[in-house]
């Protein structure tokens, strides 16, 4: 037996002493229990202590660096050095069986020791691979957040066997401790390359969906790597690697070659006047006769988009109003309206009122006749409820989903000469209603405030108490704005047009309105609910226009 440094130079004098037929050990100084026996003409690694000797494999199968001078290259023997004292710890704890399985997986092709080990734990249901990790954070998901959260996320990681299944080849069948961040680059590099072979696609052409992809990495990997969790034990994971990978950025349009273009696109833009966000034939046409006879979407939907274009209102005002908030005024006040609406309150208990005419008192009794029931205390129908503790219901209900709105009028902007392109979103209805009304002073308005009492959040000076009817001095004036912007849309139609669409939109609610009158008690029913909400506008964020 010889005790040396196991270098290239050994390992090669062992085959020749396996050609001699010489018997021989050689033990390495630098890491004790590995060894070279040769023995019957063969040469072969073993690990060789007090207490137990394993042979690992043929010589070949780990090769000592060469050495040229200073430089070294070519060799796996760190790999070895690695196996040899899992081997030791192993046998030390008496799992012989996991020993011997490593042993083979390495003899059959395993890329170094540590593969050899997670191959030996997937085959034992020890650790997870990449699609059992994923399920089974994809059940945490369904369990704790819900279906939508569930769905969104199942799809952009792959898990609908849709199209984006392919991006995910990278991550297929690696074991959940192997995963690095250059898999899930890889993956989102190959999502790039898949987008921008579309047809007519840009340099940002799914980004957005990358985005969500890296970012539903991050929160799976923070799951798969919490301390003391039971997922940690079977995915192996300590760190989240996904925060190594680079959040997908917009592609850079500084190059000469696009700035031309900007330069080419500014002259044209100057050159060409375009009505902002839309015209007012655009908007008659488009959101009280074409989206209601093409597009095929929920009526509740319609409604709160045509009461927000006609209330010049955010859409988060519409779809969170409760309907107690729409007060009806007795027949014997003799005033024009049919409705008010009381949207608030606001820091200081106040109310700002505004009376509807025709079109919108019809869309809040057409929502009021459906809906305004016990169990849900919205205008507009209700979807789920909050959780409670417990895991039951909370007494607070969710209105109507601001996806729901958005679907449809993304339907309605896919309609043939209805909306132009500029016309983005559900604020732009809110947008148009200030714009075209910025010319008070032709609409015979005393000043600019007539328009910003209807549409400013902090215009309100009712007091919760005050009588809403005849007491109020400026309900005229807000009556005569939303009923200017009324009257303004329907004369873009020709007459026979007109008079169709204002019988579709005929208010023909002919009911005693006298028991309807607001009293001190349905206001501390309203005051009640309005402070148990919690929910806040979806677009309060933004700067009155």
């Amino acid at each position: 037996m010889a005790v040396v440094y196991i270098d290239h130079d050994v390992w090669k004098q062992a085959q020749k002493d396996a050609v001699a037929g010489r018997n021989i050990d050689y033990r390495d100084k630098n890491t004790s229990g590995m060894a070279i026996r040769v023995r019957g003409g063969k040469a072969a690694w073993y690990v060789m202590t007090e207490n137990f000797k394993k042979r690992i494999g043929g010589l070949a199968l780990f090769v000592p660096d060469k050495t040229y001078s200073k430089k070294k290259e070519g060799g796996n023997l760190g790999e070895l050095e690695k196996l040899v004292a899992q081997i030791k710890v192993l046998m030390a704890e008496g799992d012989e069986p996991r020993v011997n399985a490593i042993i083979s997986e390495i003899n059959k092709g395993a890329p170094d020791a540590k593969g050899a080990k997670e191959k030996v734990a997937l085959r034992r249901g020890e650790i997870w691979t990449w699609e059992q990790m994923r399920d089974a954070y994809l059940e945490h998901v369904h369990g704790s957040l819900g279906f939508r959260s569930w769905e969104a996320q199942r799809s952009a990681l792959g898990a609908a066997g849709k199209t984006i299944g392919d991006d995910f080849e990278p991550l297929m069948g690696q074991a959940a401790p192997s995963i690095t961040s250059e898999h899930l680059a890889a993956v989102v590099q190959k999502m790039e390359v898949r987008c921008s072979s579309k047809e007519g696609a840009t340099a940002n052409t799914g980004l957005a969906q990358r985005k969500k992809v890296v970012q539903y990495f991050r929160t799976l990997f923070d799951w798969a790597s919490e301390a003391d969790s039971e997922q940690r034990k079977m995915t192996g994971l300590s760190v989240n690697i996904a925060r190594l990978v680079k959040m997908p950025k917009p592609a850079s349009v500084n190059s000469g070659k696009d700035r031309k273009k900007r330069g080419k696109a500014r002259k044209e833009a100057l050159a060409t006047f375009k009505p902002m966000y839309a015209s007012l034939s655009e908007l008659a046409k488009t959101f009280l006769w074409r989206m209601w006879d093409d597009v095929t979407a929920p009526e509740p939907a319609k409604i709160a988009l045509l009461l927000q274009l006609l209330t010049g209102q955010r859409i988060g005002s519409v779809l969170t109003a409760d309907h107690i908030e729409f007060v009806r005024v007795p027949a014997e006040r003799d005033v024009p309206w049919k409705y008010v609406w009381a949207l608030g309150p606001d820091k200081q208990q106040a109310y700002r009122l505004l009376p509807l005419p025709d079109i919108a008192s019809w869309c809040i009794y057409k929502m009021k006749k459906s809906h305004a029931r016990d169990g849900n205390d919205f205008l507009f129908p209700q979807l789920r409820r909050s959780k409670g503790q417990g895991g039951q219901p909370g007494d607070i209900g969710w209105t109507m989903h601001y996806s729901t709105v958005k679907e449809t009028l993304i339907k309605t902007r896919k309609l043939d000469e209805c909306l132009p392109k500029s016309f983005g979103g559900t604020h732009d209805s809110r947008r148009c209603f200030i714009s075209h009304l910025s010319e008070w002073s032709d609409f015979g308005f005393a000043d600019h405030m007539s328009i910003e009492r209807v549409t400013h959040k902090n215009e309100g000076k009712e007091t919760v108490r005050q009588k809403i009817y005849d007491k109020n001095p400026s309900l005229r004036d807000k009556y005569k704005v939303l009923k200017t912007w009324e009257d303004k849309l329907l004369r873009t139609f020709n007459d026979d047009d007109m008079i169709a669409i204002a019988n579709r939109f005929l208010f023909q609610d002919v009911e005693d309105r006298k028991h309807q009158a607001l009293t001190a008690e349905i206001w501390s029913r309203l005051d009640e609910r309005k402070a148990r909400l919690n929910i806040g506008g979806y677009d309060d964020d933004e700067e009155d226009d």
